[in-house]
């Protein structure tokens, strides 16, 4: 009897082993192919960005489990932006990100929703250091199912939203404020 319940657990722990070890094979190339192409836009978009916008990438993401349902990156920022700035930022990346992703032609049939809209995409930024004493820096901004949230950290380091939006709310306000500029100086 005992001989076989240690032929069992023997038995048992070879089989987790296995099992450790077959996990341990995971191999990228594997992966499907529009993981790849996902991947591929992701570089892209985060090394336009890097140049654009001095923005650098720590994550990215997305659900890729049958098809291409949702991309995220993240990024972060050393410079110090109000909520307007982010506004901007934030919209700008989220356009890039998009426009590369429905632009790609490789990946359309992978795509889940064609074309892929702001509820699709997560786009994140950090923002490393805030001058405390100024009020209206921000130090985070991300954009989770088409909602804009802007969020500062107080004295214990815990982040406050302090303002909401929609992707398109955001973008009413920035083509407002270009189209209000452009009619300014056309006016000068």
């Amino acid at each position: 009897m005992k001989k076989k319940l240690i032929c069992i657990i023997i038995l048992n722990l070879i089989l987790l082993m296995m099992s450790f070890k077959s996990l341990s094979k995971y191999d990228y190339k594997n992966e499907p192919k529009y993981v790849h192409l996902a991947d591929n836009i992701i570089n892209k978009t985060a090394n336009e960005l890097k140049n654009e916008k001095r923005l650098h990438l720590i994550g990215h993401g997305g659900s890729l489990m049958y098809d291409v349902k949702k991309l995220g990156i993240s990024f972060v920022s050393i410079d110090e932006i109000t909520i307007e700035e982010g506004r901007k930022l934030i919209q700008y990346c989220a356009q890039k990100f998009l426009s590369n992703i429905n632009s790609n032609e490789q990946i359309r049939p992978y795509l889940n929703t064609v074309p892929f809209e702001a509820k699709d995409i997560d786009v994140a930024i950090s923002f490393k250091e805030r001058d405390m004493g100024k009020n209206h820096s921000i130090d985070f901004i991300s954009m989770h199912y088409g909602k804009i949230v802007y969020d500062i950290s107080d004295k214990e380091e815990t982040l406050k939203t302090v303002h909401e939006e929609t992707y398109d709310e955001a973008l009413k306000i920035v083509e407002s404020e270009k189209f209000n500029k452009e009619i300014k100086s056309t006016s000068e």
